[in-house]
């Protein structure tokens, strides 16, 4: 039954991307419906056991004329129906005043119908709205004044009257609680999108932005900018990645490259790191900003973690790539620029000498600065790098981090077999 109700409310407006056109198109099938109802309901509880012939003729004559409507609107000519149906709301509430006159309560229907156009046009069909409230408005005059003036010409009885006023009350009942059930379950409908979509929102933010910054970006906060005193950066590479993609199929090179970033941003959450962005086959993860870690650790050991997976796909595939790693430690201005497609990045020195860290580390190993050496002092071996002409930045000294050999087995290697 549920099926059957949600085809016939869609009927000649599913499909339809426009919500203001579907939800027009269903008011539409649902008021013809209950139109035609209430006249052949009329035709033979009130006017047929009365001996009111013209008055049950009228009734049935005008039901058939509503489910006619129902086909003009399943065709999908939405404007054409409405306007029919405005024609037929207007002719029958004047027909029907005429023929029963000032005694059967018939005007109930014409303050019912009064306010049907705006449930039957769009916001922006304001045009074709007032000319319907025009049609609707000169047939209430003339019917209230034919009604009073000819009415009424049936043949129907002070009994038929009262039980005609009963039946426009509860018509207009069976109307009002159709339309008030639609948009009822319109309402929910809008309520769970609006739920989903939120959801989706709240995801998107989250892979975006860390968790105090989207907070703040949902606050409307204009500009959101901070520096941080102590912030470690990292830059991760692939190298010989250019020639890798130059030589296979594209959809190999994004496969890799796909499986190879998924498993960083997995080792990112693991050791609660900030992804900022990837440059092309490049990598960029920071700690110390909001919602992650503060420990420069936790980015060290990453870097170790991801050496073994590169060499653990170098084992499987036979791949020539390699990566190269580094890491500064300093202060960093962080925030949010752009206005459609923003992004949370990082700028500063700090941001541009482990660029260069990770530019001149040899393929294989992972380079820090003397500040990312102090920090890791203690808790990682260190190898001297030397004193190095850093670009941009001038002479620099590094040192090679050097990690244990036995990582434990939590799962952050495992790849596709």
């Amino acid at each position: 039954m549920r099926k059957l109700i949600t085809w016939f409310i869609g009927l000649g407006a599913s499909g339809e991307i426009n919500q203001y056109r579907f939800r027009t198109g269903a008011l539409t099938n649902i008021t013809f419906l209950v139109l035609s109802v209430i006249s052949f309901g009329a035709v033979f509880i009130v006017h047929l056991p009365v001996g009111d012939r013209l008055a049950g003729l009228v009734s049935a004559v005008f039901g058939v004329c509503y489910l006619t409507g129902i086909g003009v609107q399943a065709r999908g000519w939405h404007m054409g129906a409405r306007a029919w149906l405005v024609l037929l709301v207007s002719l029958h509430y004047v027909t029907i005043c005429t023929v029963m006159g000032p005694y059967a309560g018939v005007e109930i229907y014409g303050l019912a119908f009064a306010g049907s156009p705006f449930l039957l046009f769009a916001r922006k069909e304001r045009m074709e709205l007032f000319a319907s409230l025009a049609v609707l408005a000169m047939a209430l005059i003339v019917g209230q004044s034919l009604m009073y003036s000819v009415g009424p010409l049936g043949t129907a009885s002070d009994h038929s009257f009262a039980a005609s006023r009963i039946f426009a009350f509860m018509a207009m009942a069976v109307y009002l609680g159709a339309v008030i059930g639609y948009y009822r379950m319109a309402v929910h409908r809008a309520e769970d999108n609006l739920l989903i979509e939120k959801g989706r929102t709240e995801d998107l933010l989250a892979n975006i932005l860390p968790e105090p910054i989207s907070a703040r970006l949902k606050r409307l906060e204009n500009p959101i900018a901070d520096r941080f005193e102590e912030v470690t950066v990292m830059f991760a590479d692939l190298a010989g990645f250019t020639n890798f993609a130059n030589r296979n199929p594209a959809s190999e090179v994004v496969r890799l490259l796909n499986e190879i970033f998924c498993a960083f941003d997995e080792m990112a959450d693991h050791y609660r790191l900030e992804k900022i962005k990837t440059i092309g086959d490049a990598y960029m993860i920071a700690a110390g900003l909001p919602g992650g870690t503060q420990d420069a650790a936790a980015a060290a050991e990453m870097a170790q973690r991801m050496q073994q997976l590169i060499n653990v796909i170098q084992e499987r595939d036979h791949y020539d790539i390699g990566l190269r790693v580094g890491i500064h430690v300093g202060s960093a201005v962080a925030g949010v620029i752009g206005k459609r497609k923003f992004t949370y990045d990082l700028w500063g020195d700090t941001v541009n000498l482990a660029s260069r860290l990770q530019e001149a580390a040899p393929v294989g190993k992972v380079l820090v600065s003397a500040q990312a050496r102090e920090r890791l002092d203690g808790r990682f071996a260190f190898e001297p790098g030397g004193i190095m002409d850093i670009r941009g930045i001038g002479r620099v000294g590094t040192f090679f981090l050097l990690g244990a050999a036995d990582i434990p087995d939590d799962g952050l290697l495992k790849l596709r077999a």
